[in-house]
């Protein structure tokens, strides 16, 4: 895996030029593919050198989106097959730990889908890509993280539509500046708005008050981005033991 502070060699290595589009769908879940490839396509009229990079959030799926999308006559690339130039528009990250470094590529010109929220299963930690600054949106399901959805989406910080309105939603990020601008300094407001009194309010005030001065700092180093993964992913009081294999309502 690149380091994070190598984002310029991965770069190099895939072929892809710093502007780039990379739209992510982070840790999808059985039926999210293709629900939100429709979505895609339409973005990629517009916009041909959109690049969407698939990051299923189990190993064993990986052959079950690759078949879907060579039924669908998806141009892709498997990343532990294609670890030279991918010249294809979608690349399948079935690959361990990379995903960090593929957000770190969107932080200029790109956007990430939050897989699991857009069947219900309930969603995933949006608070990983916020951590590079990419701007997110995540779908109706996210009764995991209530307290982290609405406090980004009451800071402007996020967006969560329907898979209906995802296109429009994120041709908007991906064409408006300002508005990416200031989606993606809305972390910090949450920080002055939520580190309250509260065990749970205080619990997502720090981990938010991480992000702001990682993002302060400007050095994406990998050891101040385990601490953030650590924080937002394991130990949360929000997390059900085994939710993250449950069968969606």
């Amino acid at each position: 895996a690149a380091a994070l502070d190598g984002v310029s060699a991965l770069r190099k290595q895939l072929g892809w030029s710093r502007n780039e589009e990379v739209l992510l769908l982070g840790s999808s879940r059985p039926g999210e593919e293709a629900l939100l490839l429709d979505a895609y396509r339409s973005l990629r009229k517009s916009r041909p050198g959109l690049r969407w990079v698939l990051a299923p959030r189990h190993m064993e799926r990986m052959d079950e989106v690759a078949a879907l999308l060579k039924r669908e006559k998806i141009a892709f690339s498997r990343r532990s097959q294609s670890p030279g130039p991918v010249d294809a528009p979608v690349l399948l990250l079935d690959s361990l730990g990379e995903l960090r470094s593929f957000y770190a590529l969107a932080i200029e010109r790109g956007l990430a889908w939050i897989g699991v929220s857009f069947k219900d299963f309930g969603g995933q930690n949006p608070l990983e890509p916020a951590a590079f600054a990419v701007p997110v949106i995540f779908g109706p399901s996210m009764r995991h993280f209530p307290d982290v959805a609405k406090a980004l989406l009451d800071c402007e910080g996020a967006f969560q539509v329907e898979a209906s309105n995802l296109v429009a939603q994120s041709w908007q990020l991906l064409d408006d500046t300002q508005l990416r601008q200031r989606t993606v300094q809305a972390a910090q407001t949450c920080v002055r708005e939520h580190a309250g009194a509260s065990r749970s309010s205080a619990d997502l005030g720090l981990r938010l008050l991480l992000l702001d001065r990682m993002s302060k700092d400007d050095a994406w180093h990998a050891q101040g981005f385990d601490r953030v993964r650590a924080s937002v992913e394991v130990g949360s009081s929000l997390e059900e033991p085994d939710w993250r294999h449950e069968a969606p309502h």
